[in-house]
């Protein structure tokens, strides 16, 4: 469902020439945005638009849905609330505007499968890129933050009190927001971290220095150390050379004795084999003269298996034939005690759903007897408001009666209004006594009582028909079961059978791998014989290689000896060559260093000049941080600079709001603790100065709306500079704190003076529940919610 907002006409002054090109929105259209379930659009094409609708409707999702569509935040997320919880699955939001005199539409959302998407349109051109690409493309078009763009041209409900309210230093920190001072902010970062970077390379160079005189004095005792490391070198060579000269003559001696080593290598070899086999052979021998006695003891076991087993065959089809009966009986068995399970579950369930709706039926019945009619909703929360209002009221008219106690002109008619004021209030709280947060129940409970008790009886007639049901089916499974005939003689003859056929089954398995065994075995006798011949022959070898491995032993033993002389040798010559190595590579080094030592020299007096080129930039960059865009500097100068002005202009605006009753309003920066801030005061009806914080609820709205309008002026009428600081042309004021003043007149004076702002902003949007103020706008925005609790524009 679309909703299209037009426009009323209404009584205003005649409308003031439209001022320069800036920040103007045109259309909101939203859609599964919070309450907002079906696409909704809003279109602001007059200068004053006011947005009514019941407390709780949906007025000021309207600002979010804004700020969510340009920077993806709102109030709401700054409570905690998550994007995915602002906007659903297929819903977006889209905001188009003006901008530097070009036309702008930003649409934001996710898509059905819960992704965020941005898109964003200049004229008919849709713009390139990922969501932080556009979202830098946005705000560079509207010239301000998140932060800059809430504080310049939204004003939401809460937030009129915020100037008033707030801590000096936290005005001071919303005043460089708003007027984009803290540009100086970012130069003391950027000045400071430059400063940093100067301090490490001046640390960095002193080192260097340091570091190349300290190696410099080292030089001479370098030179002597490479002196002392090529006598040792020398020395180290001849022991090498003498080494290496011992293993040549041990390889030599080695080589001749290489024959005798491969003869008795040989031989050796082949005496442990002959050795090996007799062993074998012994072994198998006496193997095969056990296995002949195994074989006669397997014989006999087959012949008598064979003859117990021969009835298996019988036996097993017999128990087939009793198997198949029992099967279909324990199947029959099975169904009937599932049928009794679930007639029992049955029947708990039904006593369950009868007490279950028994007691919601007694319930619903004591709880209507109990509800009872009050005041209605809408009328309550008037009434509430109105406590509030002529209690603050009375509050300051007390005040002011102390301060005019003096006053005789003034003392009497300030009597009178709290009088009247007093006897509203007792009025109003007489009403308040009627309220009941049961007042619309009753019809709910007595659908609630109708349907529990078609409920009860709908279980009761289900319940007996499939009782029934199952009475019947379970007669007729007995009587299946009786004409099966499985009875006790079956079922013990059964039993008999299964034991009987599983001792003649394993029988039967003893016989077979009795037999596997036999047949395996074959005839042990004569593989005796050909072992017996076979070992008689290998003693003979055996004797016979044991004498010629005893003649080649004298040669073997002088071979071992050469061998184990020349590896000695090998490794004290490889570990000489590993010495000498290492001082060879010793010595370069050395070399190296004292020539890259003889060469440094020279640069060492380039490095004490570069030193003091970073002690003068480091200095630079001392003043800039410390002085030049410190808070003392050039951020607290532009304060200055601007405070005349905004008070100026806070007091003429103050006092069109409260038709002359204050006239003046200063605005003072002070320091306290290494704080910096801005002190607001006003010149109360009795001529003292005071500070914002002493005046009543009523009063500070309206002292916050003179310094909020003046701030919003001097804002639409900054400079644009490129595609950056752009204008603000539409100011948003949400509810305004109208509730807060306590006549007819003073909340006249508000409207007439958000009129006059007309000259400084192509739309002025007010969001309010009270009717009177809404009634001389031109152009109506009707927000409300329907039952099933959507909020809707109403067409």
């Amino acid at each position: 469902m679309s909703a299209a907002v037009g426009v009323s006409a209404g009584a205003l002054p005649k409308e003031p020439a439209r001022p320069p090109e800036g920040f103007v929105l045109e259309e909101i259209e939203l859609s599964r945005f919070m309450r907002y379930a079906d696409r909704q659009v809003l279109r602001l094409d007059r200068q004053y638009t006011v947005i009514t609708g019941k407390t709780g409707a949906g007025k000021t999702s309207l600002l979010d849905a804004v700020t969510f569509a340009l920077y993806a935040r709102s109030t709401r997320t700054d409570s905690g609330v998550t994007m995915e919880e602002l906007c659903r699955p297929g819903g977006h939001v889209r905001v188009a505007f003006r901008q530097h005199g070009r036309a702008y539409a930003v649409k934001r959302g996710l898509d059905g499968k819960g992704r965020s998407y941005l898109e964003v349109w200049e004229g008919e051109h849709k713009m390139q890129g990922h969501i932080p690409e556009l979202e830098l493309a946005i705000r560079n078009a509207l010239g301000l933050d998140y932060d800059g763009f809430r504080n310049s041209t939204v004003v939401r409900q809460e937030e009129m009190r915020a100037l008033g309210a707030a801590k000096g230093s936290e005005r001071l920190a919303i005043f460089s927001k708003l007027f984009r001072l803290e540009t100086f902010d970012r130069a003391q970062e950027r000045a400071a971290e430059r400063f940093h970077e100067a301090d490490l390379t001046v640390q960095k160079k002193q080192q260097d220095i340091l570091t190349r005189e300290e190696m410099l004095a080292k030089l001479p005792e370098l030179r002597e150390t490479l002196d002392r490391s090529d006598r040792a070198l020398a020395l180290s060579g001849e022991e090498l050379t003498c080494l290496q000269k011992a293993v040549e003559q041990e390889e030599a001696r080695l080589r001749e004795l290489e024959a005798s080593h491969e003869a008795f290598v040989g031989r050796k070899a082949a005496l442990e084999d002959l050795g090996k086999r007799r062993k074998t052979l012994a072994e198998k021998i006496e193997s095969l003269r056990s296995k002949a006695e195994t074989v006669a003891q397997l014989r006999m076991r087959v012949d008598r298996l064979e003859a117990a087993t021969k009835d298996l065959d019988t036996l097993t089809a017999e128990a087939e034939a009793h198997a198949t009966l029992e099967a279909k009986a324990e199947v029959l068995a099975a169904k009937m005690e599932a049928l009794r399970r679930s007639r029992k579950a049955l029947e708990v369930e039904h006593s369950r759903q009868v007490k279950l709706l028994s007691d919601r039926i007694f319930a619903v019945e004591r709880r209507v007897a109990q509800v009872k009619g009050t005041v209605p909703i809408g009328e309550a929360y008037d009434l509430l408001r109105s406590e509030g209002r002529l209690q603050e009221r009375i509050e300051r008219i007390e005040r002011e009666l102390v301060w005019l106690a003096g006053r005789e002109d003034l003392v009497p008619h300030l009597t009178a209004e709290r009088q009247g004021a007093a006897i509203e209030l007792a009025e109003v709280r007489r009403k308040t006594g009627g309220i009941n947060k049961d007042s619309f129940v009753l019809t709910e409970l007595r659908d609630q009582l109708n349907e529990y008790k078609i409920n009860l009886r709908h279980e009761t007639g289900g319940y007996q028909v499939q009782a029934d049901e199952g009475a019947r089916d379970l007669a007729a499974m007995e009587e299946e079961n009786r004409l099966l005939g499985y009875d006790d003689a079956a079922q013990q003859r059964q039993r008999n059978l299964k034991a009987t056929i599983q001792e003649r089954k394993v029988e039967r398995e003893e016989l077979q791998r009795w037999r596997r065994q036999l047949d395996a075995a074959g005839d042990p006798g004569a593989l005796v014989a050909d072992s017996s011949r076979e070992l008689t022959e290998v003693d003979g070898a055996l004797t016979a290689a044991t004498a010629k491995v005893a003649g080649l032993e004298p040669q073997e033993r002088e071979y071992a000896k050469v061998r184990r002389a020349l590896e000695d040798h090998r490794r004290e010559t490889q570990a000489k060559a590993q010495e000498v190595g290492k001082m060879e590579g010793d010595a370069r080094r050395l070399r190296l260093q004292i020539e890259e030592l003889e060469r440094d020299a020279g640069r060492l007096e380039a490095s004490r000049q570069e030193l003091k080129h970073f002690h003068a930039s480091r200095e630079v960059f001392t003043v800039l941080k410390d002085q030049v865009f410190h808070r003392k500097g050039l951020t607290m100068y532009a304060i200055h600079s601007l405070l005349p002005a905004l008070a100026a202009e806070a007091s003429a605006n103050l006092s069109e709001l409260t038709d002359g009753r204050f006239d003046s309003l200063t605005l003072e920066t002070y320091e306290e603790n290494r704080q910096h801030g801005i002190r607001v005061r006003v010149r109360a009806v009795d001529g003292a100065w005071r500070d914002v914080s002493e005046f009543s609820g009523g009063e500070r709205t309206q002292i916050n709306a003179a310094l909020r309008f003046a701030i919003a002026k001097e804002l639409a009428s900054l400079p644009q500079v490129g595609r950056t600081y752009g204008r603000m042309r539409t100011l948003f004021i949400d509810e305004g704190e109208l509730g807060s003043l306590d006549t007819e007149g003073s909340r006249e004076l508000f409207v007439q003076k958000l009129f006059r702002m007309g000259q400084f902003f192509a739309r002025v949007i007010l969001i309010t529940h009270l009717s009177e103020v809404a009634d001389r706008f031109e152009a109506h925005v009707r927000v409300e919610m329907t039952p099933e609790g959507r909020s809707r524009l109403a067409p």
